[in-house]
């Protein structure tokens, strides 16, 4: 998991309301489905992970699209998240690599692949 950008209560309420506005923030096609929804994670494993931002959770291999953990904190004080696709463009704009570091021998791995025709 790698860190986005930061991301204020507002922007968090708006973006899980208004799925126009999710896609036009992930640079996503609004002609397009943009699969986005609540996780469903326990207090305990969101405790450690710093409210108030953006997170990639899935890097862009093959087919895969990029998918990002919105993470914020509620009226109450609890953290909640929120999972989204995102696209290339918008962890570019955020000069973030879309594949995670651990991925990183999975990519070279299926380019000498295709390199060797294999």
């Amino acid at each position: 998991m790698k860190k986005v950008t930061s991301l204020s209560n507002d922007q968090f309420n708006t973006l899980i309301v208004d799925k126009r506005a999710l896609k036009t923030f992930m640079k996503h096609p609004q002609n397009e489905k943009i699969e986005a929804g609540w996780v469903n994670v326990s207090g305990e494993q969101l405790q450690d992970i710093p409210s108030g931002a953006i997170y990639l959770t899935q890097s862009a291999l093959g087919e895969e699209k990029p998918q990002v953990l919105l993470v914020s904190t509620d009226e109450k004080g609890q953290k909640q998240a929120y999972e989204s696709d995102t696209t290339i463009e918008f962890l570019k704009s955020h000069d973030v690599s879309p594949v995670l570091p651990q991925d990183r021998g999975t990519v070279t791995g299926e380019l000498s692949k295709v390199v060797r025709g294999a």
